[in-house]
């Protein structure tokens, strides 16, 4: 059995469908016909999920855009959290949504903020340079920015909390300093900025020394600042890590297997291993098995994920190599700064 309390399912109930053209998403095709997750697969999950020994559970509801499934869709998942789960005193669960915002509306508001659900969303900055690969495929792209940024607004009117992922390129890369300030004007929470990246396509790739530069320059900028917010997720959590800190990141505490992906007919994947060919697929009934075994075996998966444990994020490894490029150069950099 495994030795983890708590699980992290990443759900995508619209699979990769999305009301964005970010020319820098790594789907493998973009799809404008919405594709939703049935009731019956969803009410799987979620009894199965109730059903296993683990304490705490995260549901984090990913895509492409997640609200794309419709306000119906979540309020049901609610009514299913509350009959499977309440059964039980010591269960415990959040619900997290990662969107791009333009979907959010006021019955979507009214529904997370009674039910205390956390809120991600994605953007790369505060002006149409920094988010070029975001929005530049649309028809009005500053509308588009104008839309996203008023719903950071209303997060914090209604007393939400507020989480922001940036992607860093090389549009954005070099703007540490108004993207910074940027985080602060709007009041976030919580941050984390991951590099734009394809395994495919390296030549694309942001570089890893420009990259960890960028973590350095808005970690010393915050600590110049000195408050508590926002939480710099990513880089807080590098930091102590460098500095022999423990810290609950998958991939720097070997808890990769802490997180399963369900996609909208129910199958089940390794989080971020797809970068590296690695597929593993299964009918939902098999959800227990899968939460209930530290490592995975016979058919479920050909290649052990124990390798990459302690090699950083899979995600952020070539095809031909075993390790993220990025982990070693930012958590020596760090070590630098002690």
């Amino acid at each position: 059995m495994s030795n983890y309390k708590h699980k992290n399912l990443v759900i995508k109930p619209v699979d990769e469908t999305c009301n964005l053209k970010c020319s820098y998403c790594n789907a493998e095709k973009y799809d404008s016909k919405t594709r939703r997750m049935s009731l019956e697969v969803l009410d799987k999950i979620i009894y199965s999920a109730s059903k296993d020994e683990f304490s705490s559970f995260r549901f984090t509801w990913h895509g492409g855009e997640p609200l794309a499934a419709g306000v119906e869709f979540f309020q049901e998942v609610i009514r299913l959290q509350k009959k499977y789960f309440g059964r039980f005193r010591y269960h415990r669960y959040e619900n997290i949504v990662q969107t791009n915002g333009l979907l959010l509306s006021n019955k979507y508001f009214d529904l997370f903020s009674e039910n205390n659900f956390h809120l991600g969303f994605s953007i790369d900055g505060p002006d149409l340079e920094c988010n070029e690969y975001r929005f530049g495929m649309e028809k009005d792209p500053q509308k588009k920015l104008d839309h996203t940024i008023s719903k950071f607004r209303e997060v914090k009117k209604r007393g939400l909390n507020l989480f922001v992922i940036f992607v860093i390129h090389d549009k954005n890369i070099k703007r540490a300093s108004d993207i910074y300030k940027f985080i602060c004007e709007i009041k976030a929470d919580s941050v984390s900025f991951n590099p734009k990246f394809n395994s495919h396509l390296t030549s694309e790739n942001v570089d890893v020394n420009d990259y960890s530069g960028f973590l350095k320059e808005i970690f010393f900028l915050h600590k110049e600042r000195g408050s508590e917010k926002p939480f710099l997720s990513n880089i807080e959590k590098y930091y102590s890590h460098a500095i022999g800190k423990k810290t609950n990141m998958c991939y720097l505490s070997n808890k990769c297997d802490q997180f399963l992906c369900i996609n909208s007919d129910g199958e089940i994947f390794l989080t971020c291993t797809d970068e590296l060919g690695f597929k593993v697929s299964s009918d939902i009934g098999e959800l227990g098995q899968f939460l209930s075994q530290r490592k995975p075996r016979g058919n479920i998966i050909s290649t052990p994920i124990n390798p990459y444990l302690d090699l950083g994020c899979p995600k952020y490894s070539h095809r031909d190599k075993k390790e993220d490029i990025y982990i070693n150069r930012i958590i020596e950099m760090f070590r630098m700064e002690v």
